[in-house]
């Protein structure tokens, strides 16, 4: 953060004047841009740019009354999870995401499990949708219509928090949670480097190189359709092995219990 910027937040938290307000805004509104065009990106074509950046407004603006510039963390550090969180409250809000795709997901999620556990591996698409009993067209179907936006709108409970996007409160940096999230990002990692070659790529290009789906596909040599498929498949994998390691820890600590107990 420049020393002019820094002296900007600090007059307004002090002022509340509202030219400079006005001026913080315009200067950062971008943010706002920003995070409705990369969740647009995961969305079907029916939901609109300007309703996602209209909910992003919100958490955009509930942040810059909230910034403490004296907390040494950047404007934009603490404003994209509030932006992200109030598109995401909104897309909750508005159940956008149908019961039927709900439950073919969980169902997907519970195939995977079972799989790689029988298999010893990675099971294809094929014998996923043979352990769903659907045809492999309405689990690619699936995966098209609706696993992405679960990625985004699901797994937000504390059993079920989403596997790719976890982020930290810069404002309350406790030590605990740090370790906890570090421990987490170190466990997805080491899911992620068990994934398919090419969903491994998918992903790194998506979320560490912020192509957008038509950019993969330019990359990679196939269509935006198939990249989004890629990548959910992707997520239902990475889901699956959180829900492994959540079950084998359970077990664990039960047995520990009865060791205790006995």
């Amino acid at each position: 953060m420049t020393t002019a910027d820094l002296e900007a937040w600090r007059n307004y938290r002090q002022t509340r004047d509202p030219a400079v307000r006005d001026a913080l805004i315009e200067k950062h509104l971008v943010l706002v841009k920003y995070a409705a065009a990369r969740i647009a990106g995961r969305l079907p074509a029916h939901f609109r740019l300007d309703d996602l950046y209209s909910a992003g407004l919100v958490g955009f603006l509930g942040a810059v009354e909230d910034y403490d510039p004296e907390r040494n963390v950047e404007f934009a550090a603490y404003a994209a999870p509030r932006i992200r969180g109030a598109i995401l409250d909104d897309l909750r809000r508005l159940d956008c995401v149908p019961r039927r795709v709900r439950r073919l997901s969980r169902e997907a999620t519970r195939a995977l499990a079972t799989l790689t556990n029988r298999l010893g591996r990675q099971p294809t698409d094929e014998e996923i949708a043979a352990e769903m009993g659907i045809e492999l067209a309405a689990y690619e179907r699936l995966l098209n219509e609706g696993v992405t936006l679960l990625s985004l709108d699901g797994m937000s409970s504390d059993d079920d928090k989403a596997p790719i996007d976890v982020l930290e409160d810069p404002d309350a940096p406790d030590p605990v949670a740090m370790l906890e999230a570090g421990e987490r990002r170190a466990l997805l990692a080491r899911f992620v480097d068990k994934l398919p070659d090419r969903e491994r790529q998918v992903l790194a290009l998506y979320y560490h190189e912020e192509l957008t789906m038509h950019e993969i596909g330019t990359v990679l040599g196939v269509t935006e359709s198939r990249v989004s498929q890629i990548h959910s498949s992707a997520i239902l994998r990475l889901q699956a092995a959180l829900r492994r390691e959540r079950v084998g820890a359970r077990t664990l600590a039960a047995a520990e219990r009865r060791l205790r107990v006995g």
